[in-house]
């Protein structure tokens, strides 16, 4: 037995094969506080589904409208840019950004009501 102690490393064999967590591993979280709520894994689906919907509504309405207005929809509304942003790099007037983003806006809430109804 001795000469297995002998070339056992300090400490014991188990401990340093991994059996046992050694002290400076900090604290650990017990298994139950692991696991997910699953309240907030609803609410993240949710949001995605949301997302998913707002995004295919705005590819069926990006195919029956002028496509630079979509643009000034995306870059303006979507992306958030701000107005000037969007009025200097497209070239147009600010009070278009806007006209354009109202003008749109109803469309596509009636698109997302229109996928509600299809996918429910």
């Amino acid at each position: 037995m001795e000469a297995i102690r002998d070339h056992c490393p300090k400490g014991g064999l188990r401990r340093n094969l991994g059996c046992h967590p050694s002290n400076d591993a900090g604290p650990r979280t017990a298994a139950i506080e692991r696991i997910p709520d699953p309240a907030e894994a609803e609410a993240v689906w949710e949001k995605e589904w949301q997302q998913h919907r707002l995004n295919a509504a705005c590819e069926r309405i990006a195919r029956r409208v002028n496509a630079r207005h979509f643009q000034v929809f995306d870059l303006f509304v979507r992306q958030k840019w701000p107005v000037l942003k969007v009025a200097k790099e497209l070239g147009i007037n600010p009070v278009s950004v806007h006209l354009i983003a109202h003008r749109l806006t109803k469309p596509l809430k009636k698109e997302v009501e229109i996928l509600l109804k299809l996918l429910s």
